[in-house]
């Protein structure tokens, strides 16, 4: 394997949607739309950069994954304050046997994207793995399944349609993952999804994805957006069950001048407030049809009873889907519905209209054909809802910047915003990066916001994206004078006192300090269950907040109480508790499931009265994914936080249905799980780590 580090020159081509140095046309904006703004930020912000802008570059012979995990790792390690580097694979096939990790400010590209060839040989997880990263990308390449091109082009309500188990994505963005892209991708014949992203402002430019060895029931087939503020453009997709933008936490999307040969769909529960425009939407001719001429027969269900219907743009068709909590809007798109012609062969398509929905839950062809009817407020006035500005391909490069102000003087816990200083003013790509050289002294976040941590003396960098022009704050931090750490204990419950099963544990804390108390965080087993930051300091006071400590379960538990002062400076208190042992119960129709210790986490939890197994979850604690399998009592659920709200919740579609919470609404912490079912609701409590 043969590396070459080299420096790269900031360079620029010719403006395309996605690239840096596109501007917002605020011009174009429409009152009536004030989802125009969020909408022209959509994807990486500062645009996916050129190839040219990288600083250094890594150069790898074909491989498999541990060639390819080696050479990022290597190239992670030379960079410095800040700096991007770019890994060129040279044409060949690269075996994907395990996944490929990706890291934050390195990216791949092919030498070309026919020739570099990526082979999933991999039976599950992720082929492509982009974990809590940023500003990485894929360049140029195509990935493909080695398992050959699927039996079946479409969905056609065949159990045969999971052509087999294989349960592999090959690309996955997640847990927190931003600012990230693929860019000239080719992804075909995927094993479970060519892609999944619970994840918030990433880029989908010029894909080409085709066909996946699993298009039946229960979230497979997709090309799945689950989080917030994307953008999906220039791409070409077809032969998947779904294009989906599904779940609570998808809003603000942007899918923009794309050609699919198959629908896009608000599956079920979104927040709303997506934009679908200008694109070409056109179902074949051999996608499954809703009708079938007089004395025709098929060689599949759907041609027998009518079924699954497709349409260009689709709501929810399932009474165990959830309608779209805010409207969502479609303009200027072609939609060709070749597979049948309910209604219209070309609905949604007039340029003079808007359109918003879904509205309903879609039953009936004439539901879904009327289910984005015309928006009220007329087009836009400047005949767009997606203001960009294409037009200015000349690049106004940063000359210089500063930062102000140059120095700071803070006590620890305190913090101060840095702004920086482009010049020129109008410079086209304005990015920029932060960077502390001691962290454990002063830290930056990505607003420059600096917070000072401990007595010494930090420098803070700012870095621009365009040119790497560079900018320096001398921090000096030092420490409140007559203070000492706070004064915490607990006044309930008093150390190794024992609750009974189910019970209810109150706790109180008393926390004092010679200046001010900021704030108290309770602990169960270093899970944290609440901050409080007035006093009383009381939690489980009420009815309606921190279930946690409601009907707690046999076993041993910790709690800590850590007390913080205005000044950042904390103090520990412990004490333990024991709850005596279980016994099962069931009240107002509502079970609890049987709680688990860690030998039989992955165990089923049989919880029916002639003990046969309904429903199984696992694993518990989780880091990723939470596997439900049930036996279709159950339509919908739940993760409810320590304050009793709703942060994430997905359908139950088949017998086995795969959670994938993302960490930036489902952090670290413990959660209850809630199942709703036709007759009756179980609750499980469930560890994120």
């Amino acid at each position: 394997m043969f590396f070459a580090f080299t420096m790269c020159l900031q360079g620029y081509s010719q403006l395309r949607t996605g690239d840096p140095g596109v501007t917002i046309d605020r011009t174009k904006f429409d009152s009536n739309y004030p989802q125009m703004n969020r909408w022209a930020n959509a994807g990486v912000r500062g645009g996916i950069p050129f190839i040219s802008s990288f600083d250094k570059t890594a150069t790898i012979s074909p491989g498999n994954s541990t060639t390819i995990n080696s050479a990022i790792k290597s190239l992670s390690n030379s960079l410095k304050n800040g700096e991007k580097g770019l890994l060129t694979l040279q044409n060949g096939i690269y075996t994907i046997n395990s996944r490929i990790e990706m890291k934050s400010n390195v990216s791949l590209r092919g030498q070309s994207r026919s020739g570099v060839k990526c082979s999933i040989t991999m039976t599950n997880s992720d082929a492509f793995s982009f974990d809590n990263v940023k500003n990485c990308g894929l360049y140029n390449l195509t990935i493909q399944g080695s398992w050959g091109t699927p039996k079946y082009p479409w969905n056609y309500s065949l159990d045969e349609n999971r052509e087999f188990n294989n349960s592999n994505i090959s690309v996955k963005l997640k847990n927190g993952t931003t600012d990230c892209w693929l860019d000239k991708l080719t992804i075909l014949n995927s094993a479970n999804d060519p892609m999944r992203c619970p994840a918030d402002h990433n880029t989908f430019r010029d894909l080409i994805v085709d066909g996946c060895k699993r298009k039946a029931g229960g979230a497979e087939g997709y090309f799945f957006i689950q989080g917030r503020d994307n953008l999906v453009t220039g791409c070409e997709i077809t032969h998947l069950r779904h294009i989906s933008l599904q779940g609570s936490n998808v809003e603000y999307n942007v899918v923009y001048d794309n050609d699919f040969r198959q629908e896009i769909s608000f599956h079920s529960g979104d927040n709303g407030n997506n934009l679908i425009t200008e694109n070409r939407i056109t179902l074949p001719s051999d996608m499954p049809p809703i009708n079938k001429a007089e004395g025709e027969s098929g060689p599949y269900p759907e041609t027998e009873n009518n079924k699954p219907n497709y349409f260009a743009i689709m709501g929810p068709w399932s009474i165990q889907h959830q309608v779209s909590a805010h409207p969502n809007f479609l303009y200027k798109n072609k939609c060709v519905q070749n597979n049948h012609n309910y209604g219209t062969r070309t609905p949604w398509s007039d340029n003079e209209k808007v359109y918003s929905g879904p509205i309903k839950i879609g039953k009936t062809p004439t539901d879904h054909i009327n289910n984005f009817p015309v928006y009220s407020k007329g087009v836009p006035n400047k005949g767009t809802l997606y203001a960009i500005n294409l037009n200015n391909n000349t690049n106004i490069a940063v000359t210089n910047v500063s930062l102000t102000p140059a120095s700071l003087s803070l006590t620890a816990g305190a913090t101060k915003t840095l702004t920086p200083n482009i010049v020129p003013s109008n410079a086209n790509n304005k990015s920029v990066s932060w960077l502390s050289n001691n962290a454990s002294i002063a830290s930056v976040n990505n607003n420059g916001v600096v917070t000072a941590v401990s007595a010494g003396s930090a420098t803070i960098t700012v870095k621009t994206a365009d040119k790497n022009k560079t900018a320096t704050c001398t921090v000096l931090v030092s420490t409140p004078n007559n203070n000492n750490a706070p004064i915490v204990s607990f006044n309930k419950p008093t150390n190794n006192k024992n609750f009974s099963l189910g019970s209810t544990v109150s706790v109180e804390v008393n926390a004092t300090d010679n200046e001010r108390i900021d704030n108290v965080k309770l602990f169960l087993n270093d899970i944290i269950v609440r901050q409080e930051n007035v006093t009383p300091y009381r939690w489980a006071d009420q009815s309606n907040n921190d279930p946690v400590l409601r009907n707690m379960h046999t076993g041993t538990y910790t709690l800590k109480a850590v007390a913080t002062d205005n000044s950042g400076l904390t103090t520990t208190k412990y004490i333990n508790i024991t709850v005596g042992s279980t016994s099962s119960r069931s009240e107002n129709n509502t079970s609890t499931m049987k709680d688990l210790n860690q030998t039989t986490l992955a165990n089923a939890i049989k919880i029916d009265a002639n003990n046969v197994e309904i429903v199984k979850i696992f694993p518990n604690p989780f880091s990723t994914e939470i596997n439900i399998t049930t036996n279709g009592e159950y339509y919908n659920s739940q993760l409810i936080d320590h304050t009793g709200r709703v942060v994430y919740q997905q359908a139950l579609i088949g017998p086995t249905t795969i959670l994938n919470p993302p960490y930036s609404e489902v952090p670290k912490g413990l959660y209850i799980l809630k199942l709703m079912g036709k007759n009756s609701n179980k609750t499980q409590k469930l560890i994120r780590q």
